[in-house]
């Protein structure tokens, strides 16, 4: 029997990503955020939810994800998924929140080497599902990535 694991997936641009639902305590959408001068470029900003200050950032821009050339600019990130746990609170903006999946951990393929390292590291892997690739996110990395600052 191997084992499976429950994953949010999500929309940047037109790739599909998911990350472990453990690691997420709620989605939301459409909440206002203040900017941060000085701030990395991936921290777009900071919202108050519920009587906390929670740290927002444009999970694309922390990736590295570009523009293609000649696409409209895309409309500000307004969905979050809050992340759970001790640290302090962070939100990924995203595009588009999809569904939960559950994906057997077997079923991973591995990155492509043709991705930065530092992208790469914060790939667990790769899912084929209904002809749709879905990247699956460490979000334990993703954390560490917001804190180096050729990263973030």
């Amino acid at each position: 029997m191997s084992a499976s694991a429950q994953y949010c997936s999500f929309r940047l641009g037109a790739a599909e990503y998911a990350l472990d639902v453990a690691d997420v305590q709620e989605v939301l959408r459409g909440l206002e955020w203040s900017p941060v001068p000085l701030a990395p470029a991936s921290v777009i900003g900071l919202m108050n939810l519920r009587g906390q200050i929670v740290t927002v950032v444009d999970l694309a821009k922390l990736l590295g994800l570009e523009i293609e050339p000649g696409a409209p600019i895309p409309a500000p990130r307004d969905i979050h998924i809050v992340l759970s746990g001790p640290r302090p609170p962070l939100s990924f903006a995203v595009d588009e929140i999809g569904e939960v999946l559950a994906i057997e951990t077997t079923s991973l393929l591995a990155p492509p080497s043709t991705l930065s390292p530092a992208v790469r590291a914060c790939v667990r892997g790769l899912h084929l599902a209904d002809q749709r690739l879905i990247t699956i996110l460490e979000t334990r990395v993703l954390l560490e990535a917001l804190m180096q600052p050729e990263l973030a």
